[in-house]
């Protein structure tokens, strides 16, 4: 009997051994073709170094999407983790446990129009594919990115597009679903903003329903070198700004894809070039205001200020309605009058000046 179970047991080591090494082959081979597979669909700008699938879990390294040479996406290692109870329950949505991202990168670009560049996708290969119908719904029960890092590139204020870069990212969303449905996802971030004298801080705390545009939350900016805005302050003719920073916080609240959001804004230790003559001016008000300004409020400028606006209006830019109303606030802090059009009265005043100079430049050479 001893004998019999002992070959008993051998033979189910060799089977299990036998399957071991079997799943092994398996998954490895599924590696290979999961990753063929995914370079074929997407693409030849789309390549990943490796991929490793496991019991519950899927994780790819060095995963990078290009176009003509130049990165758009990539990521140093994704993590996926799938809900397989959930995968069992489910019939009409894909349920994914959480996903991690380290080292995520995203580069941004806008056109002049303001409009957002987004790469070519490959076409769907098949021909049956386009009566499949439509696809199941994922659900993400988290998704985490650690170490990230944004690049913006803003055509719509220059040419060529200026560059402002998002660093340290630590970003969290809670309860996502592609495509989106009426729900609340929940989020969390924070980042660096580099800049030349200062590094600023960037920190989102909120809700929003993907799907109706809907948000709640608050954004708080501290210490942000405010030489990096100079293109969304800055007019031909302006007083050039040698040092100072800016801190922002803000309630946001978007409702029917109407924005409201009442804020305070700090400006500290604002400096300028040398300067002088009628474009003696910074954002619509003389230089010599400001500079008062600072040392009655040892040397800050406190500005409270509502954005609001339409998020169907093409015309509306949250950064840019931001700094045209710290610039209606600053004029109003220093007692000047505001015309219909959102522009100090000083800074049509020293335009018509120069106006009434060239007419007069006109009359002397006749």
């Amino acid at each position: 009997m001893a004998s019999t179970g002992k070959k008993i047991l051998l033979a189910l080591g060799a089977v299990a051994a036998v399957m071991a090494i079997t799943l092994l082959v398996l998954v490895r081979s599924a590696n290979r073709i999961l990753k063929s597979e995914l370079e074929h669909r997407l693409g030849k700008d789309f390549s990943v170094g490796s991929l490793d699938l496991s019991w519950g879990s899927l994780q790819a390294r060095d995963v990078i999407l290009s176009r003509k040479g130049e990165v758009l996406a990539s990521t140093e290692a994704v993590t996926i983790k799938a809900d397989f109870l959930g995968l069992l329950r489910e019939k009409e949505r894909t349920p994914i446990a959480a996903v991690s991202l380290t080292r995520p990168f995203l580069r941004l670009e806008v056109d002049r129009s303001g409009k957002l560049i987004l790469p070519e996708t490959p076409a769907a290969g098949g021909s049956g594919a386009s009566g499949s119908g439509p696809g199941k719904r994922i659900d993400f029960k988290r998704i985490d990115a650690a170490r990230g890092e944004i690049l913006y590139l803003d055509g719509k204020i220059s040419s060529p597009p200026y560059p402002t870069r998002l660093t340290d990212i630590e970003c969290t969303l809670s309860d996502i679903a592609v495509p989106p449905d009426n729900a609340w996802t929940d989020c969390s971030l924070s980042a660096r903003v580099p800049g030349k004298s200062s590094m600023g801080t960037l920190m989102w705390k909120g809700k929003t329903n993907f799907l109706t545009k809907d948000t709640e939350g608050t954004l708080m900016l501290k210490d942000l070198d405010i030489l990096t805005m100079k293109p969304y302050y800055h007019t031909k003719g302006d007083i050039e700004v040698s040092r100072g920073t800016l801190s922002v916080n803000m309630e946001v609240r978007i409702e029917d894809r109407a924005i409201r959001a009442p804020g305070r804004a700090v400006i500290r230790d604002l400096d300028f070039a040398s300067g002088r003559g009628a474009g003696d001016i910074f954002m619509g008000v003389p230089r010599s205001s400001v500079l008062d300004l600072l040392k009655s409020g040892k040397n800050e400028i406190v500005l409270d200020f509502t954005v609001e606006g339409s998020l169907d209006d093409p015309r509306f830019n949250l950064r840019e309605s931001l700094m045209k109303r710290l610039g209606l606030g600053l004029a109003q802090s220093l007692g000047l009058s505001v015309l219909g059009g959102g522009q100090p009265a000083v800074t049509e005043g020293l335009r018509g000046l120069k106006e009434v100079t060239k007419g007069l430049e006109k009359l002397l050479r006749r």
